[in-house]
């Protein structure tokens, strides 16, 4: 027989002698401290299984937080063109209607700046803010129809368009109401009958033309506001 084996038989034997001994002692314990025996075991049980459940959730956390940020520079990347397109469209369209608008700021005051003359008031109004504006007036359809900003146009929520539609519209009015008058002003240009007739009915005309020159004004700042608030938006969505 090989000397491990005869070693392990002499252990085996040496070891169930002791348990004879020892055994009775040992049962003896556990009867007296069961009940906290069972409350450790079931303490570190339940130890256990928490410290198992914040690892769990410290991965769920960089597993959550590893797909947020591929999300992100996923849409990042989407959105990078319609970015750099939006940008073209609204700089520096924006900083340039600024400009006219400041150009504009004393509208208001023109009827208390009028100067003297035999005609109505109405028509001394609309003769000096054909003057003062109309150049005014043609730099918004010039700032509007740039094709970097027309390409951009698609970008836009649906109030900037329907701001932007508007203001076209009425600008593309004041235009043309700021020009008939220029030319009906000099007595000795244009048609006769035709100046005679703008004369005669030139109070129901003075009202269409205050409206969307008025209109136009108020629409402005609007479309300016608008913009500027598309040009937050699509910067927040690429931070």
């Amino acid at each position: 027989m090989r000397p491990y084996v005869k070693a392990a038989g002499r252990g085996a034997a040496i070891g169930a002698l002791l348990a004879m001994f020892v055994f009775p002692v040992w049962q003896a314990w556990i009867n007296q401290f069961q009940g906290l025996i069972t409350g450790l075991a079931a303490v570190g049980a339940a130890a256990f299984t928490i410290a198992k459940m914040e690892k769990t959730i410290r991965v769920m956390e960089r597993t959550d937080s590893a797909s947020e940020r591929r999300h992100r520079q996923l849409i990042s990347t989407q959105l990078r063109p319609d970015r750099l397109k939006v940008s073209r469209a609204l700089h520096p369209q924006i900083e340039d209607l600024r400009h006219i608008q400041f150009q504009l700021h004393d509208f208001y005051n023109v009827g208390s700046q009028l100067p003297p003359g035999q005609e109505s008031l109405e028509w001394r109004w609309l003769t000096e803010v054909s003057k003062r504006y109309h150049p005014c007036f043609e730099d918004i359809r010039r700032v509007l129809n740039r094709q970097q900003f027309r390409e951009g146009v698609g970008l836009f929520d649906g109030i900037t368009t329907r701001y932007l539609d508007e203001l076209v519209e009425r600008n593309d009015a004041t235009l043309a109401a700021l020009k008939r008058h220029l030319g009906m002003n000099n007595p000795f240009s244009g048609v006769y009958n035709e100046r005679a007739h703008y004369v005669e009915h030139f109070e129901e005309t003075y009202r269409r033309f205050e409206f969307v020159i008025t209109a136009t004004m108020g629409l402005l700042p609007r479309l300016i506001e608008s913009l500027e608030f598309t040009d937050r938006s699509y910067a927040d969505e690429m931070s």
